[in-house]
């Protein structure tokens, strides 16, 4: 019987893009992960709808602003910060 396989540990900086599909709400993610600098940042492309931009920091903090509508920036902040990027080591233990 063959191994279930590992999950790899991210690079430390990537780009990707992603799609998601939430209960009929398309939208695109192109996502900058960047974990020496300690940031992450997405740009959200709703379908036929606004853009998002999302700056996270490593500290928690995190500066969204949506385009064209609104040309303010919120500020929210997460006690956990980015992702480290070993974080689904121990995953094949569940």
């Amino acid at each position: 019987m063959a191994e279930e396989p590992l999950p790899a540990t991210w690079p430390d900086q990537f780009h990707s893009v992603l799609f998601n599909n939430r209960s009929g709400s398309l939208h695109k993610v192109d996502l900058w992960y960047d974990w020496p600098n300690g940031r992450n940042f997405n740009i959200i492309q709703h379908q036929l709808g606004v853009l998002t931009y999302d700056l996270e920091w490593d500290n928690g903090t995190s500066y969204c602003t949506l385009h064209p509508f609104n040309t303010t920036c919120k500020v929210v902040h997460f006690d956990v910060g980015i992702l480290r990027p070993n974080w689904l080591d121990g995953m094949d233990d569940i």
